[in-house]
């Protein structure tokens, strides 16, 4: 891509034979650079030829990229010698892709902002809004309830921060008034790293204090936490309530599902059984991680490991207890319970060891995906490993044990009349529903045109899939609506001047080479290192001012730094003191910040993250000052959203490499099991693909964890069902049938029962679907697409 830009360069003048000695000194030390990169070395004085460069200002084309090694001239102060490094066009990508890669690590720049600065950039922080809900006019700051209100709370702020550990570090500030006197905010801070999704238990503790305080208002007076934090944490806190009530509204439906299924009422309680020991085991085992890692971010609603593990006891009780009474019908007469069940958990149980395996497999890929513990997710992936690996041994053992010890409880019941009903519905549905596709499936052509229609429809959504835009506005996919708090923060953007809080920061570093540079030119080398530090930032600044993106944000009329005149679009003549606690360069002069205030209304939204890839694409590299490998001076472009994008180009590098090699292991493992290894390639198109093909329904993009945090959880749920009408075709393989056979034979024998569990598993993440957050209810309607996709 082409595209030019203006670099300041030194009269030519000042550059004369005088100091030819230095060139020469110059030339020496960069002839390495030379040889190895096939750059050319010029100075200011051979391009002094050109009209724009007499005038003080050099025009180059970017199909030659210029990197610049600013020497400084002890002689000559203010002025710089500047030397530049010619590249070779083509290696113009290939420079700015390593750049790119290669540049400061954001949570560098962020620890970097705390100590040097001794700024909260970063940091963890919250808001308390307190309102008047009917004296508009009111002067809250005049207002006695208000006063007192304002006591009690930072009185209880006081008491939290000398008595609970988790509080030493909270500081908070004295009230904001909004211009119209009827709302203040208190703003808290934690002097944390912020990270959303990750509850703090000290900003827990003032949510449920703020709370019951507010209910206890009697007056004109409101407040409620408000700041984005506490919006997610409170919509996460509603999600896990909203699912109680929903797991205790669905239970009667789908006990009369699993009734219908299983034939009896004592083997329609084992699932619940075996979901209570897998609940309760899974969290001991997390805690028990959690206590020799102390780290482990345990946050995060636990709606879908709860609904994924009720789905799968139900499930695994279903391929248990049918074939329970399979084997049962076989063997008329008094009930020998031990080969009955020896039968069943060689066949059924043998499907829920593999499924079993097959989900602890999918989700332990899924955790190993760079810092999945910060986004809380890692917590998730374990929960839902270690969740699946209890409920298929409760699954296998629990029904096992109590029909061996009551076996005439859990026997087929006798002349019952559901019984009757229900045998004779499922023939009724075999003959008239599966055996027809039975034979669709197993006769040519008509299988193959099928199979050909069936993968067509997966184009579009795939095709729609790749073009998906990764979302990364929480406030979009964490924030539910009928939280108050979610009120509350939308106040504060009405009734609140948040300048500061949508102010963007472009962090500077210099790093020791240079300062070695300037050290071996001049003994001076400390002023010098302000000098060419000063010069380096007003290139940033310029290069900002005259990009158009930025200009099309607003940008070039408000940026704040010492080094540059906003309003003249000019370099100053020395460093400028900017009134305010701010502090812009650090102390050792070797890393410096400015501002930019960006007519953005929403610091998550698109147009931000279009400026961030800007940053990284083009101003970044342009600015950015190089000795051949070694990075002299760099300029990035910090804010919250960025370290989210980066950490999402991580996970999309790193994404084929963890979902093939767990669906590697998988296809191999279910292939030596049965025996075919070809049972990869069909694993592929009945299972892989549509489950990638879900994420097409999606409309108006997905949270950029999405795809990464559910693709391994989608594809073990499609492939539990795969598994028990393989596993069916390969019994009756292993008995003689044909093949066209025994795919007809195990369609018409499983078609039911996977309806039927799949009509459950439907239910139950119909409940998460209801979500009142929209990233688990995207979760709950890819989760009921994956029930069906084989």
């Amino acid at each position: 891509m082409e595209r030019t830009g203006e670099i300041e360069v030194d009269p030519p003048e000042l550059v004369t034979n005088k100091h030819g000695t230095k060139v020469e000194w110059v030339r020496e030390q960069c002839r390495g650079i030379e040889a190895r990169d096939g750059c050319r070395l010029v100075t200011a004085s051979e391009v002094g030829s050109s009209t724009k460069a007499s005038a003080g200002r050099l025009s180059l084309s970017h199909h030659q990229t210029v990197l610049q090694c600013l020497l400084a001239d002890s002689h000559l102060p203010p002025y710089y010698m500047h030397f530049y490094f010619i590249l070779p066009s083509s290696l113009l990508a290939d420079k700015a892709t390593e750049l790119f890669n290669g540049r400061l690590l954001l949570k560098s720049v962020v620890e970097s902002l705390q100590h040097d600065f001794d700024t909260e950039e970063g940091m963890l922080t919250d808001l308390i809004l307190i309102w008047s809900t009917q004296r508009r006019d009111a002067l809250l700051n005049r207002d006695q309830d208000f006063l007192d209100l304002q006591q009690d709370i930072q009185n209880h702020l006081s008491h939290l921060q000398g008595n609970k550990r988790s509080c030493k570090n909270l500081t908070w500030a004295d009230p904001n008034f909004a211009p119209s006197n009827d709302a203040a905010l208190i703003q808290l801070d934690m002097k944390i790293k912020a990270s959303f999704g990750h509850r703090n238990q000290c900003l827990y503790t003032i949510r449920k204090y703020v709370d019951s305080l507010d209910h206890k208002m009697s007056g004109h007076l409101k407040l409620a936490m408000a700041g984005p934090h506490s919006v997610v944490d409170a919509s996460y806190d509603e999600c896990d309530e909203g699912t109680m009530r929903h797991l205790l509204l669905s239970t009667p439906f789908l006990a009369a599902l699993l009734i219908m299924g299983v034939g009896t009422i004592p083997r329609a309680l084992t699932p619940f059984l075996c979901l209570a020991g897998s609940v309760q085991a899974s969290r001991c085992a997390i805690v028990l991680l959690k206590s020799l890692w102390e780290d482990l971010n345990m946050v995060g609603p636990d709606t879908q490991f709860l609904f994924v593990q009720l789905a799968l006891c139900f499930d695994y009780a279903l391929f248990f207890w049918v074939r329970f009474s399979q084997e049962r019908q076989q063997r008329p007469g008094n009930i020998d319970a031990q080969s009955i069940l020896m039968r069943t958990l060689q066949t059924s149980g043998f499907v829920i060891f593999i499924s079993t395996m097959v989900l602890v497999v999918a989700f332990l890929g899924a955790s190993c995906y760079p810092d999945l513990n910060k986004l809380g997710y890692l917590y998730a992936t374990l929960n839902l490993a270690l969740g699946t690996l209890f409920v298929g041994f409760y699954s296998l053992t629990v029904p096992t044990v109590l029909a061996s010890i009551w076996p005439n409880l859990f026997d087929d019941p006798k002349g019952s009349f559901l019984q009757d009903g229900l045998q004779g519905i499922s023939r009724f549905v075999k003959a008239r529903v599966f055996r027809p596709v039975g034979y669709v499936a197993s006769s040519k052509p008509l299988n193959y045109l099928a199979t050909v229609l069936v993968l067509a429809t997966f184009g579009p959504l795939i095709l729609n899939m790749l073009r998906l835009e990764p979302n990364y506005d929480y406030t979009e996919t964490d924030f539910s609506t009928s939280v108050r708090e979610y009120d509350a923060y939308n106040m504060v953007n009405r009734k609140f001047d948040l300048q500061d809080m949508h102010k963007m920061t472009v962090f500077m570093e210099a790093s020791p080479a240079l300062r070695d540079h300037f050290s071996k030119l001049s003994s001076e080398s400390g002023d010098q290192m302000d000098l060419t530090f000063h010069k380096a930032a007003c290139l940033v600044a310029r290069t900002i001012s005259m990009d158009k993106v930025c200009k099309s944000m607003g940008i070039p009329d408000k940026i704040l730094s010492i080094d540059w005149d906003a309003a003249d679009k000019s370099c100053l003549n020395s460093i400028q003191h900017i009134p305010g606690d701010e502090r812009y360069r650090a102390r050792n002069h070797t890393k410096e910040r400015m501002f930019l205030f960006p007519e953005i209304d929403d610091l998550q939204g698109k147009d931000v993250q279009k400026l961030v890839r800007h940053f990284w694409r083009t101003i970044e590299p342009e600015v950015a000052i190089r000795n051949g490998e070694r990075m002299l001076f760099s300029a990035t472009l910090y804010t919250p959203v960025a370290e989210d994008m980066l950490l999402e180009q991580q996970y999309r590098h790193a994404a084929p490499w963890i979902v093939g090699v767990t669906i590697f292991i998988v296809c191999f493992m279910v292939g030596w099991l049965f025996k075919s290894y070809f049972v990869a390639v069909k694993m592929v198109f009945t299972v892989a693909l549509p489950v990638f093909a879900e994420y097409g329904f999606a409309v108006g993009g997905l949270k950029w964890t999405m795809i990464y945090s559910t693709s391994g959880f989608l594809f073990a749920l499609a492939m539990d069902y795969d598994l028990f009408l393989f596993a069916r075709v390969y019994e009756r393989r292993l008995q003689g049938f044909d093949n066209a056979s025994a795919v007809r034979m195990a369609l018409e024998e499983t078609g039911p029962l996977i309806s039927l569990a799949g009509t459950i598993m439907v239910v139950s993440f119909f409940f998460v679907f209801l979500s009142t957050v929209p990233v688990i209810a995207q979760i709950g309607t890819f989760a009921e697409c994956s029930t069906h996709s084989f």
